[in-house]
């Protein structure tokens, strides 16, 4: 199997070296950027399967440049994984409000780094973009089609806890249920439903990271009727339980004993 490419924007290259040698070991294939500028064009030109980012970067802020990575159709499904010293929820706040898919405090832990790395790799990836088309009508109905799917997007997680139904979506968007889920299909590679079930995990791993929630909380939270479809459905995806993806972070509490 080709291993996965991981690109690391990192300044510090001492730590930068020590990252690179240890992903190495790993079976990883490294991508290395030291600034902000090298790290954006280095993403778009190789798209890798994972970025590490260093949270403060000398050319421009770490989560700068995580906002403007999700921003990119072209990189906006790639998990961005943040490096950083500071340890306060406020920081780790702005991070996931940038779109990071994860956040790992320095000094880490080696196997912690790892075992996040490799549990964001197991999301499905994305098909890439139609290429464009010089035909004139044919960017226009691109355009809208993307248009069309990004709000619809916008709409499934507005409230993950009750999304609205793509048929109510489709009325509010002047089209049908039908058209609207074949044109999600085609540009996304996932149904309408299978997209929400994704962002309900990504949400639901921010929520366990960042907050002191229960995990049965976060399981209404993001859309689960009980704690016990939360934790299934979250191991199916990731191969741990949301209990031992809180413990293996140790950002913040544990769930007192029932």
């Amino acid at each position: 199997m080709k291993p996965a490419t991981l690109l690391l924007i990192e300044d510090d290259r001492d730590q930068a070296m020590l990252v690179v040698e240890m992903l190495r070991a790993s079976g990883f294939r490294l991508l290395v950027a030291t600034t902000a500028a090298d790290g954006h064009a280095r993403a778009l030109s190789q798209l890798p399967d994972l970025i590490l980012l260093d949270a403060g970067l000398p050319d421009g802020d770490g989560r700068l440049l995580c906002r403007r990575l999700r921003d990119d159709a072209r990189t906006a499904d790639i998990p961005v994984i943040m490096l950083t010293a500071q340890s306060e929820q406020e920081a780790k706040r702005a991070g996931f409000d940038a779109g990071a898919s994860d956040y790992v405090t320095k000094p880490f832990d080696a196997p912690e780094l790892i075992a996040r790395i490799r549990v964001h790799l197991r999301r499905p990836a994305q098909p890439a973009e139609p290429a464009p088309d010089t035909n004139v009508p044919m960017r226009q109905e691109l355009h809208r089609t993307a248009r069309l799917v990004a709000e619809t997007k916008a709409r499934l997680v507005s409230d993950l806890a009750t999304p609205p139904s793509l048929e109510r979506i489709a009325r509010q968007l002047a089209t049908n249920e039908k058209r609207l889920a074949e044109l999600f299909r085609a540009q996304t590679g996932q149904t309408p439903f299978e997209y929400l079930r994704a962002e309900r995990q990504r949400r639901a791993c921010a929520l366990l990271i960042e907050t002191d929630l229960s995990i049965g909380e976060i399981a209404l939270r993001v859309g689960f009727t009980s704690q016990a479809a939360f934790a299934t459905a979250f191991r199916e995806r990731f191969g741990l339980t949301p209990r031992d993806f809180r413990r293996s972070a140790g950002l913040v509490p544990e769930d007192p004993p029932a």
